[in-house]
């Protein structure tokens, strides 16, 4: 059973602030914010990928003897994603400064 939307209850209320937001939010009309989203997915899955490599673990053990434990390694692969991500993201705020 469905509800057809011109027999849904309305009211007259003006729409808040707040709800203007969210509604700015879900309906955006600008189509270059799925273009940035698209790109913060590929950057993400790209060093995910640069860092899934057997030749990144062995160029981290080279440099860290204590990356020889997984644990440690995992670690630092962790922080360095995590590093990478932020200045790689915010690249332009760093040019602009």
């Amino acid at each position: 059973m469905t509800d057809f939307l011109a027999q849904l209850p309305t009211d007259s209320n003006p729409v808040t602030y707040n709800e203007q937001k969210i509604l700015e939010n879900i309906f955006r009309e600008n189509p270059s914010v799925l273009k940035y989203d698209m790109k913060e997915y590929i950057l993400a899955g790209s060093l995910f990928a640069v860092f899934s490599l057997p030749q990144t673990d062995s160029l981290i053990k080279n440099f860290i003897k204590a990356a020889n434990n997984i644990y440690i390694l995992i670690a630092i692969k962790s922080v360095a994603f995590v590093v990478l991500y932020f200045f790689l993201k915010n690249i332009n705020l760093i040019k602009s400064s």
